[in-house]
């Protein structure tokens, strides 16, 4: 039996433990539970289990964004919407100003501006007048939608571009004028001939002066008279007497002259001719007058005589002389000849008369760094300004004396080629010692020749100095200036005394220093007198009485020396002082042409102390002569520099002097640094060192700048550097600020300056105008509005009202239209409102209080301005601030909530706006400068970049240069410098305008470059385009140059070359050569150049042609070749084997031999060839004619048999024997005969 217990268990509670997640309410169940109102975003049991609320991509422009519990979009710009879904109106808040039509975009809006407004709002005047539609300087004012051209006097239409034609006024009287000439604002009347007066109102009386002679009427016709003569009388004023005589034809014959005489006429007839009209005539060609066989010509008054050759004279009775005076120039003699006659020229002329001048340079004689000059029978090589001698090898030593020591003849030292004095300035200076006190002669003369090759006989002296006076002349027929020497202020006085003698032609000024003391200067004519002139420097005497003395440093400059910085410095150093090379035109060398006795002393003795003694400088070396920084002024990119020797003196022996440059070393523009070191046996040392600068020009003198002047001034040693301000003109302006200085030094380059530039120019000056004066306003409403358009709106046309009613008060606007201040601009924001704002984000703010932030623009006058009915004067800044802070302008309470503006928040700022290619400076606007062009970014005027130009002022970009092209640097000006954009290895060739190789020794890593790089002293390339510094080597051994290869090779014969002086291997002079290769000097070309056809004799070192037999096809050779055997050449110095020909005429075909013939060459005789002909075998003849030997041989039957070799016999028959079988013979018939 079973019992059934029924115990009652305690329901279990299955939410006890909250299983439900994220707070969902729990349902127990009967062993479990539910979970309820899960948040949105979740399901599951327990609610665990995360849903994708953007799996669905709800947002429809936007990026959908998954928060846990809800969903959210991220719109894009434009949009909005809890999806996105809707396109946000931009325009709502009527962002577009001044009446522009705003149209909505996706994030954005478009304004468009009504006519005269600009800008992304149309906030902004168009400033018609950027443009500059005025014409002929009228003057342009912007009128908001329209602009305005007020014209000049003279000048009218809406762009003043038609010209007024006040003839149309008809001032000018119309009887008397001519044509009217219409002008600027005004007219000028043209008068027709007898009319006068501005308007040609007065008529000319053309019978007030009584034109009319011998009692004739004048007759007024308008513009000129007529005379009515009385008889006998005709001509224009009856100044003629009628008569038979006027008649034409004249009524003498034959050269009779006609008298007029009261109703008739009397002829004077000539010698021998007679009637009454001259009309009877002898014969005059009776009796042949006319000798020689010449032929008479009769001429009824006169007979003439038509010589034959070699005679003239009236009847041809004198011998003609074919050598007259004068027949043959230049000195030429003249010999008669048969035929004539022959001119005989002096060495240098040719021609029939000697009329040519030979040009002794078309050899090229002279090196590539020379000019060759044209002389009579020679040539000169005229060097660069730091080397001389005939070859132009030679450094220029200007330390030296010439001295003139001749007391009885005269001596002088003449330049041997003249200078060309151009331009209008001059200065000489000199120094010079008499070697007797109160000496007399003439020490200097400046002659002005025809010729620019050498001085002619016609040269005149401009300049002459003598001990008493110098003489000046500016052409040869002026009247010579005498300027005399004051008693204590002499050059004869036996010391060194330095002259400068200086003329102006542009003023006309003239001036004479004497040991930096102004003796002379003043006018000396009035007009302006270019110099054009060929000027040789003569120094000495011509005539009595005879210079006797010493003369150094003898110089001429094309310009005006500066008497305080620069003469100074010259006097107080003589040899010491530096040479001023800036406008030197001639220095003190070249001084070939000696007449008489003299000297040229090494070392002047000019400012020169006597040397000390060294007994007690116990044995320290002393240095003199050490030469200062030389400074060379070289247009040509290399040349070869040289200085003056320093000398080293001691106690002890100098054993050597050691030196890292030698004289003639080849370098380019830079600076250089030469040092000297002197040893002596006792191991003491001495330096001297110094630099050498060349450059290609040294403190040019620099224009002003354009609409500027510029103030300068010398600095440095011997004041050879100069710094320079800059300022505009009145009305003018520098649109980029200028430096302080600009200063050039020691390396002769200008700065500051943009960097690769080639060219320096300063800055422009433009033009200046007023700027716009703009006031700026910022002011806060405070925070109880809602910041909403329409309360935005309201406060923005209250503004609008109140600025206007300021302007009305004050009339402070610069411009007033119908609807108020022109160019005023309000801007109202709410409070931290941004641009960028979603329409979310404005719509809460549309309902929430929140202060308006107000911003104002205002274009006032630049004047202070007066209140109305009062004679204070307050600034327009001024007056509107104390409308905002002291009146109720700008207090709206009554229209908007609290609408009293914050005056915490008040601010108010000055600037001066300008237009855009303006830039302000001060109260003005600057237009940006030709070579410039208005930066947006930067809003200043920035240079126009490398291949940009701009010609024009106020610009805001700048025009490209042609493809391919490229400027000299920043800010170019003109498209004339837009130049070929050279590629690397290449330079611009200024004077061509083409790319031209670097050359050997440069090199130029980049594209669009001006100039090369030098490799440096020392070094040179494989190439002529190399680009880059790798390819720079060391120069070859003297004697040797680098070949392509990179290798260095021997100078072939004929070339030579000095290593430093020379880059690659120099062709000697023309004709010359030398023995052999690897020369290094041109001393070395000290061998006549063979041509082919020659050889060298080595012994006497002449070229002489090969002999006959021999020819020689190339060059510089020693020894001939020989024609082939049996061979031989037409004549001496043939040059091809080709002209060879065969002396063989057997072998050579030229023979008549008969066929059966041999023919044999015999020897020549004196250069005849020839030969013989000799019969072959089994024939016989002359050679010529050859039959065969058995014809007719055998006589009387007998047959002809030939036996080798060469014989030949008879066979008889019993009657006949002998060797033609001549002989009859019974008794022997079987005997042959031998």
């Amino acid at each position: 039996m079973f019992y059934l217990e029924y115990r009652k268990i305690e329901d279990y509670h299955d939410c006890a433990d909250n299983p439900c997640a994220l707070n969902a309410t729990c349902i127990d169940l009967v062993n479990d539970f539910e979970c309820q109102n899960c948040p949105k975003g979740f399901r599951g049991k327990r609610c665990h289990i995360k849903e994708d609320l953007c799996v669905s991509s709800p947002c429809v422009h936007g990026t959908c964004v998954d928060s846990l519990f809800k969903r959210s979009c991220l719109c894009e710009e434009g949009w909005t919407g809890e999806n996105c879904e809707t396109n946000i109106d931009e325009c709502v808040d009527s962002p577009c100003k001044n009446g522009a039509t705003c149209i909505d975009g996706i994030g954005n809006f478009t304004c468009h501006c009504q006519a005269g407004y600009r800008g992304v709002r149309c906030q902004h005047l168009i400033d018609h007048c950027a443009a500059q539609p005025c014409s002929n300087n009228a003057t342009c004012t912007n009128l908001g939608p329209s602009y305005h051209c007020a014209c000049l006097l003279g000048f009218d239409g809406v762009h003043c571009e038609h010209n007024i034609d006040e003839c149309k006024l008809g001032k000018c009287n119309a009887l008397g004028t001519e044509t009217c000439q219409d002008g600027v604002n005004s007219f000028e009347c043209v008068c027709k001939q007898g009319w006068t007066g501005e308007n040609c109102e007065h008529k000319i009386d053309q019978c007030a002066d009584s034109p009319c002679q011998n009692n004739a009427t004048c007759v007024d016709i308008g513009s000129t008279f007529r005379c009515d003569c009385k008889p006998p009388w005709s001509g224009i004023r009856c100044e003629i007497e009628m008569g038979f005589c006027s008649s034409n034809p004249n009524p003498c014959k034959n050269d009779g002259h006609c008298v007029n005489l009261l109703g008739d006429y009397f002829c004077v007839c000539p010698e021998g001719v007679s009637g009454k009209n001259c009309e009877i005539a002898p014969n005059r060609c009776l009796g042949e007058p006319c000798l020689h066989g010449g032929v008479c010509g009769d001429f009824g008054s006169r007979l003439e005589c038509a010589c034959p050759k070699g005679y003239t004279g009236a009847g041809c009775q004198y011998l003609e002389d074919s050598c007259a005076p004068g027949v043959c120039k230049n000195g030429g003699e003249c010999q008669r000849t048969s035929s004539g006659f022959h001119c005989k020229c002096t060495p240098g002329f040719t021609g029939s008369r000697c009329e040519t001048n030979v040009d002794d340079c078309s050899s090229s004689p002279c090196p590539e760094s020379a000019t060759c000059i044209d002389q009579i029978n020679t040539h000169k090589c005229l060097c660069s300004l730091n080397m001389t001698g005939a070859e132009c090898d030679k450094p220029i030593e200007v330390d030296y004396d010439l001295h003139f020591y001749d007391p009885v003849r005269p001596s002088m030292a003449t330049q041997s080629v003249p200078a060309r004095l151009n331009g209008t300035a001059y200065t000489i200076s000199l120094w010079v010692k008499f070697d007797a006190p109160n000496a007399k002669g003439t020490v200097l003369r400046m002659m002005s020749s025809s010729n620019s090759n050498y001085m002619t006989n016609d040269a005149w002296a401009m300049v002459i100095v003598t001990s008493e006076e110098v003489i000046l002349r500016y052409k040869r027929e002026a009247k010579p200036l005498h300027l005399h020497f004051p008693a204590n202020q002499r050059i004869n006085d036996g010391y060194w005394n330095h002259l400068v003698i200086s003329w102006s032609a542009k003023s006309g000024t003239y001036s004479l220093v004497w040991n930096s003391i102004r003796l002379f200067a003043d006018n000396w004519i009035d007009r302006r007198y270019d110099l054009n002139h060929n000027v040789t420097l003569v120094l000495g005497s011509a005539e009595y009485p005879v210079f006797e003395g010493l003369i150094t440093r003898v110089n001429l400059w094309n310009r005006l020396l500066d008497f305080e910085k620069e003469i100074p410095i010259m006097v107080a150093g003589c040899q010491a002082a530096d040479e001023i090379f800036d406008g030197l035109l001639v220095r003190f060398e070249n001084y070939n042409e000696i007449v008489g006795k003299v000297e040229r002393i090494p070392k002047s003795s000019c400012g020169r102390e006597k040397r000390r003694n060294f007994e007690d400088e116990n044995g320290v070396i002393r240095v003199e002569d050490c030469p200062t920084d030389q400074l060379l002024v070289s247009h040509k990119r290399e040349m070869n520099v040289s200085w003056p020797e320093p000398t080293f003196i001691g106690v002890h022996p100098i054993v050597r002097v050691e030196k890292n440059m030698k004289q003639g070393q080849i370098v380019t523009w830079g600076e250089y640094d030469v040092l000297y070191v002197a040893h002596d046996n006792a191991t003491n040392t001495a330096q001297c060192n110094f630099k050498i600068r060349v450059t290609r020009e040294h403190c040019t003198d620099l224009p002003h700048p354009i609409n500027g002047i510029q103030a300068c001034e010398n600095w440095g040693p011997q004041l050879k550097y100069k710094a320079c301000s800059i300022e505009c003109r009145d009305g003018f302006e520098f649109p980029r600020t200028p430096a302080i200085f600009y200063t050039c030094g020691a390396d002769g380059e200008w700065r500051p300056r943009e960097e690769r530039n080639v060219l320096f120019r300063y800055p422009q000056c433009t033009k200046s105008v007023p700027a716009t004066r703009v006031v700026h306003m910022s002011v806060n409403y405070p925070a109880t509005n809602l910041c909403n358009s329409a309360s935005k709106d309201a406060l923005k046309n209250k503004l609008y009202e109140a600025l206007n009613s300021v302007n009305r008060k004050w009339n402070l606007c610069t411009l007033t239209d119908n609807n108020g201040c022109v160019g005023l601009q309000v801007d109202v924001k709410c409070e931290n409102e941004e641009e960028d704002e979603t329409e979310l984000v404005r719509s809460i703010r549309a309902t929430s209080p929140s202060a308006l932030r107000v911003q104002i623009e205002i274009p006032v006058k630049r004047n202070s301005v007066n209140e109305p009915g009062s004679i204070i004067k307050l600034s327009p800044a001024d007056v509107i601030q104390n409308e905002v802070i002291n009146g109720t302008t700008f207090n709206f309470e009554k229209v908007l909530p609290n609408g009293r503006p914050d005056l915490s928040s008040f601010q108010l700022v000055e600037e001066f706006s300008c237009q855009p290619g303006q830039v302000p400076i001060g109260d003005s606007c600057v237009p940006c400068a030709p070579g410039q062009f208005h930066s947006s970014v930067t809003n200043q005027c920035e240079l126009c970049a490398e291949g940009d130009y701009q010609p024009l002022t106020g610009r805001t970009e700048c025009f490209k240069c042609p493809t391919g092209q490229i400027t000299p640097g920043k800010g170019a000006i003109y498209e004339q410098e837009c130049k070929p954009n050279c590629p690397p290895g290449h330079q611009l060739d200024a004077a061509t305008s083409t790319c031209v190789p670097c050359g050997f020794g440069f090199y130029q890593p980049s594209g669009g470059s001006f100039t090369c790089i030098a490799c440096g002293v020392g070094k040179t390339t494989l190439t002529d385009k190399a680009t880059s510094e790798q390819e720079c080597r060391d120069e070859c051994p003297d004697g040797e140059q680098l070949s392509h290869a990179g290798i260095c090779q021997a100078c072939p014969v004929g070339s030579y070359r000095t290593r430093g002086e020379h880059k690659q291997c120099i062709e000697c002079p023309i004709g010359t050569t030398t023995e052999g290769k690897s020369s290094t000097r041109r001393e070395q070309c000290n061998t006549p150049r063979c041509n082919p056809g020659q050889f060298l004799v080595r012994e006497t070192k002449h070229c002489q042609f090969c002999p006959r037999g021999a020819y020689q096809d190339e060059p510089q050779q020693s020894t001939c070749k020989l024609c082939p055997a049996d061979h031989t050449t037409a004549a001496p110095g043939a040059t091809a084997s080709s002209q060879c020909y065969s002396t063989n005429q057997c072998a050579t075909g030229e023979y008549n031999c008969s066929w059966h013939a041999n023919c044999i060459d015999l020897p020549d005789e004196n250069d005849v060839p020839s030969y013989e002909c000799v019969c072959k075998p089994f024939y016989r003849g002359n050679g010529t004619h050859c039959v065969d030997a058995c014809n007719d041989y055998c006589l009387n039957d007998g047959i002809c048999k030939k036996n080798p070799p060469e014989t030949i016999e008879c066979d008889c028959n019993e009657h006949f024997n002998g060797p033609r079988y001549e002989l009859l013979f019974f008794f022997f018939r079987n005997l042959k005969l031998s």
